[in-house]
């Protein structure tokens, strides 16, 4: 039984002594720069409980493989997984070995760099190919392995600007949205201002206000301001990108809806949105027909347009200039359409009307007078503030004179068939609103 013992003893010191003279022999070949026969050995000692049982066993296959993958006369997907293998050992030798003090030695100093090489360079031929899917777990272990290296000093580099931009733009064009600002996130805080790099703020910018994220807009629109003052981009406010990153009607409508919902006084979101309402409504292409919901956006416009003239009273003639201007081609297409009924009348053999022609004739009488009496209020409100301002500019003058005088054309039709007081008051009215008319002139 002690000779057995004594042999177990003896086998046990044999395979520690094979297994440090494997390390010896790794590192020989190292220096040799033999890596095809050091890994012949690495794989032969993996096979090794012994040679496993250090950290240096993983640390020499990481650097034998990882050498060997930057072959360049090598198959892609072999050059890949000779990388990924080299990735895992690494990964390995530091999960036994925290501190990783032997990434300072010789043989193994070119190790984590040759890894990163490796994904780098893979991830760069992947970004000019774009394919995104595949660059960006490449470009995510260089960023890593970058950090280790800027870390332990393996390198001169304070940042791994490279390849941080990198995945940055590979995981934007993959639509992984949380990755990419997490490295543009990254690039801004080092504040570098070079032409190349406004887009990282421009991008962060244009995300948070996507997301309505209001702190961290302003942070970076007011971080890209100081880094690149001669910029425009960094003048635009939430409601600029608002409808600046969307299309279509509907989806500009919820953006700047979108935005009144959390602040709903801003005066530009719904001057906006008054402004976008009244394009559709009063839509100058050929051809162009009322939406179905007429009624409904013509509540929302002047909803928001006298709420854009509370929020900033000093453009309050503007917002109501639209309303106003907004009524009175709505009494417009009234009056076109009391023209197409006396048409078809006079089309009619004995041109008569019938009592149903009267009756139509005279709702849309009506209509057009209340849709009229609408355009002039808001004509009237705009004109007053435009009279007190003590100086106007070439737009105020222009549209000063413009209103006056179809405040004059209102009251001169009001007077057609008014009696009495109402004839007298029309009559007054006609005559200011065309003193005041000849006077702009």
């Amino acid at each position: 039984m002690k000779k057995f013992s004594i042999l177990l003893l003896t086998m046990s010191l044999l395979a520690v002594t094979a297994g440090a003279q494997r390390y010896e022999d790794v590192k020989n070949l190292l220096l040799l720069r033999q890596y095809k026969n050091a890994k012949a050995t690495v794989d032969k000692g993996m096979t090794n409980a012994k040679y496993t049982s250090k950290p240096e066993g993983y640390m020499q296959k990481a650097t034998v493989y990882s050498a060997l993958a930057l072959d360049t006369t090598l198959p892609a997907a072999e050059a890949a997984q000779l990388r990924e293998e080299a990735y895992s050992a690494f990964l390995k030798f530091r999960e036994m070995d925290p501190e990783m003090k032997l990434i300072a030695d010789a043989e193994y100093a070119n190790t984590v760099g040759n890894i990163y090489a490796g994904y780098f360079n893979a991830g760069f031929r992947n970004y000019l190919d774009k394919s995104w899917e595949a660059g960006l777990p490449n470009l995510e272990k260089a960023v890593v392995l970058g950090d280790l290296m800027t870390d332990k000093k393996l390198w001169t580099v304070t940042a791994d600007t490279n390849a941080l931009i990198l995945a940055a733009v590979v995981a934007d064009n993959a639509k992984k949205e949380g990755e990419a600002v997490k490295y543009y996130t990254r690039l801004a805080g080092l504040k570098l201002n070079t032409p190349d790099y406004e887009e990282v703020y421009r991008y962060l910018v244009r995300y948070y206000a996507e997301k309505k994220d209001d702190v961290n807009f302003e942070k970076y629109k007011a971080l890209g301001k100081e880094l690149y003052p001669k910029s425009d981009y960094f003048n635009y406010d939430k409601v600029d990108f608002a409808i600046g990153t969307v299309e279509g009607f509907d989806a500009q409508v919820k953006a700047l809806e979108g935005v009144l919902a959390k602040d709903p006084e801003n005066y530009k979101a719904n001057m906006g949105l008054g402004e976008l309402l009244y394009d559709t409504l009063n839509s100058r292409k050929e051809g162009a027909v009322q939406p179905a919901n007429a009624e409904e956006l013509e509540g929302k416009m002047i909803t928001s347009l006298n709420k854009a003239a509370t929020a900033n009273p000093d453009k309050a003639a503007q917002a109501f200039i639209y309303i106003g201007d907004h009524f009175m081609n709505k009494a417009d297409r009234k009056q076109n359409e009391m023209t197409e009924v006396e048409t078809e009348i006079r089309k009619r053999p004995g041109g008569k009307a019938t009592a149903a022609d009267n009756t139509k004739k005279a709702e849309l009488k009506k209509q057009y007078d209340a849709t009229y009496d609408q355009g002039r209020e808001y004509f009237e409100k705009a004109a007053e503030l435009f009279a007190k301002k003590p100086e106007l500019d070439k737009v105020e003058k222009r549209q000063y004179k413009l209103i006056v005088g179809s405040l004059a054309q209102y009251y001169s039709y009001k007077r057609e068939g008014a009696k009495g007081a109402d004839l007298n008051k029309y009559i007054a009215a006609e005559k200011k609103w065309n003193d005041l008319d000849d006077k702009l002139k």
